[in-house]
């Protein structure tokens, strides 16, 4: 080994054994930050939502956009609070260490039962104590690979998006109208498709770049996609996630994390909306009410006052597009 190899590698070495203090630090700070940047997301999106109006397309972009960041600061802060939940753990399971040592299963006086299954699940304290430090190191990696996918999403809506309008507007100006627009579905769907394609191979652990045969036809694709995505920014990170056993069962839980995540966040609780208490069209609605609607929510399509009508007369506000 080189000398400058050898000095680099005990450098690594040595951040890697002290790496838990600034993982504290960061995770500290960005929990502060995030939850505050929350709200103020939250502000952007409303008034995004209302300004890009009529933007051809490009107005629901711009607002996934900021839906994508408050996605990804939600994750942040929930990973990292587990992350501080567990380095609290490993902490206090080194500082039981220092005044007990391991654990004495003869002391204990088990019965023999007890005995070899307790051996055999927990085998050593410094084994636990190891086992949560990968644990903790993992899910502090793990949180910054989601925010890097989700980026990455919002890179592949933005560019498939763009072609879409681009392509539009040269085929209206240069074919009939109809022939445009079949050309422009077309497009959209085998960028769709191929983008599909690179999800399946991400989401499988590179099981596609493993077939021999496919790998001719997909390595194009797979550059191509990795480019507008900036995969290799985050890429080293996912490969040596994946390349162990334990990091390949993290990885696998990615996708129905992150959809978890989003489906419970997507959530929302109305009491009291049954008329009189069956469900399907019989519903009310507080966003339909001027005096039932919270102030910082928008109309979305239109509103009256109230749900009661006192002065003879109904106002109707529909909202201009």
């Amino acid at each position: 080994m080189k000398p400058n190899q050898h000095k680099l590698t005990k450098w690594l070495n040595k951040l890697q054994q002290e790496s838990w203090q600034l993982e504290l630090i960061v995770s500290g700070f960005a929990i502060f930050l995030l939850v505050a940047a929350l709200e103020e997301l939250d502000t952007w999106h409303r008034e995004l939502s209302m300004l890009s109006e009529g933007f051809d397309g490009m107005d629901k972009l711009i607002v996934l956009g900021v839906i994508v960041l408050m996605i990804a600061c939600l994750f942040i802060v929930i990973n990292l609070i587990l992350h501080l939940i567990l380095r609290g753990i490993w902490i206090s399971a080194i500082g039981l260490r220092y005044v007990s040592g391991d654990i004495d299963f003869d002391s204990l006086k088990l019965a023999p039962k007890f005995d070899r299954f307790l051996r055999r699940k927990i085998k050593s304290f410094d084994t636990y104590i190891i086992n949560l430090e990968n644990i903790c190191s993992i899910v502090f990696a793990f949180t910054f690979l989601i925010v890097f996918i989700l980026f990455s999403f919002l890179l592949f809506l933005f560019v498939t998006t763009s072609l879409g309008i681009i392509t539009e507007q040269l085929f209206e100006w240069l074919l009939p109208q109809k022939v445009a627009e079949v050309l422009r579905i077309g497009i959209g769907l085998i960028l769709l498709l191929f983008g599909l394609i690179y999800l399946i191979d991400f989401v499988t652990i590179g099981y596609l770049k493993r077939i021999k045969w496919l790998s001719v036809f997909y390595y194009p694709f797979y550059r191509f996609f990795s480019f507008i995505t900036l995969s290799q920014v985050y890429r080293p990170i996912y490969y040596n996630l994946i390349d162990n056993k334990f990091g390949r069962r993290i990885g696998l839980l990615l996708v129905p994390y992150v959809l978890v995540v989003i489906f419970l966040m997507s959530g929302r609780i109305n009491s009291y909306v049954w008329f009189p208490y069956m469900e399907g069209d019989f519903s009310l609605s507080n966003q339909y009410y001027d005096d039932l609607r919270k102030e910082e929510k928008i109309i979305v399509k239109g509103s009256i006052p109230s749900k009661y009508v006192t002065n003879g007369f109904l106002e109707i506000f529909v909202r201009y597009r």
